[in-house]
């Protein structure tokens, strides 16, 4: 199957990591913690942090929970698209950002950040996501999403 098929299968669904492994057959531990330490052993670490609508909260949040040392091998934040609004100064956003992560990893240099855009969205398309919650219709609630990491170590 070419590149173009198989981005045509996943166009439209919502995937996880866990969805993608029990797919595969892969045996993939999926860890949820409230920081990088609690995370044991092999797993993909999943950590809920501060909350969306506020992204340098989302930023010390995610510091947090990363720690110093954390023996982590990746990590990654992604931000909502409500974390980015319309009057948002995305360059001091951006900067703050990249400062953050410096320091990060500075306090983690074993730990690979990996960078993730901001999901992309249409007026429409946030119109019929509010409706969904409303109805009950959407696929799933608002959440705090953040520190996803994988620990090998």
């Amino acid at each position: 199957m070419d590149l173009h098929a198989e981005l045509q299968l996943l166009a439209g669904k919502r995937i996880s990591v866990k969805t993608l492994a029990q797919e595969s057959g892969v045996a993939l531990r999926v860890a949820e913690a409230r920081s990088a330490k609690e995370i044991r052993g092999a797993a993909f670490g999943h950590v809920l942090i501060a909350e969306n609508g506020d992204p340098l909260r989302k930023l010390r949040s995610f510091d947090a929970a990363l720690g110093e040392h954390a023996h982590i091998d990746l990590a990654l934040l992604k931000f909502c698209y409500v974390d980015v609004k319309a009057g948002t100064d995305a360059k001091a956003l951006f900067a703050r950002y990249r400062e953050a992560l410096e320091k990060m990893q500075a306090k983690n240099p074993r730990t690979v950040f990996v960078h993730a855009t901001v999901p992309l969205t249409t007026a429409e398309s946030i119109r019929g996501a509010r409706a969904g919650f409303r109805s009950g219709t959407a696929r799933e609630g608002p959440r705090r999403r953040g520190l996803a990491a994988t620990k090998n170590r």
